[in-house]
This record gives structure tokens, C-alpha cells and sequence, in this order.
């Protein structure tokens, strides 16, 4: 993209353009992370020591794991439990005085 073109260009257009970049880049990270799990598959598949079941692996053994958003109840629960393991008083139920 020249200059000129950037420059012409309106904050919408802008956006569109950044939303499609973004989207192709989460795709190819995507397809680089089964790329490198069928690799993995693949090389644990050679080697001749396996569990005693056999096992063979596939791509989706080496996925991550991606992980769900906590809600903000989850949050506060885990903020609760910190603090009684830290030692830490709790003050929500206190009278205010």
C-alpha cells in the first residue's frame, strides 16, 4: 500500500483492512500449531518405546488446550480462596463501624 493510499484512506476502511489482517493471522497461527502437532504426532508415532497399550498419537494429542473465560464469579470465588490461603481477613461480611 502506498502512502497516498494510506492516507486517503477513512477510519472504517481502516478498521475492514486491520479486522482482515487479523483474521488471516489467527488463521495461519492456527494452521503453524496443527502443522507442529502433526509433527510431533508423527515423531512420537517413530519411536519404538510406547506406552503399553500401544498408543498412537494424532495431531490432536499436541493441541493447546484453549481455555474458557472465567466468569466474574469464578474471579471473585478464586480471589476468596487466595485470600483464606494467604491468611487474609475477610471484610465483606464485617459490619462497617
Amino acid at each position: 500500500m502506498t502512502p497516498e493510499a494510506f492516507w486517503s484512506m477513512v477510519p472504517r476502511d481502516f478498521y475492514r483492512m486491520y479486522e482482515a489482517h487479523y483474521r488471516k493471522v489467527q488463521e495461519n497461527y492456527k494452521l503453524e500449531q496443527w502443522l507442529f502437532a502433526q509433527l510431533q504426532a508423527t515423531i512420537a508415532n517413530f519411536v519404538p518405546i510406547r506406552s503399553k497399550k500401544g498408543k498412537t498419537y494424532k495431531a490432536k494429542d499436541f493441541m493447546p488446550i484453549e481455555k474458557k473465560k472465567q466468569t466474574t464469579e469464578q474471579m471473585y470465588n478464586m480471589v476468596k480462596m487466595l485470600n483464606m490461603a494467604f491468611g487474609g481477613e475477610d471484610r465483606t461480611t464485617q459490619e462497617k463501624g
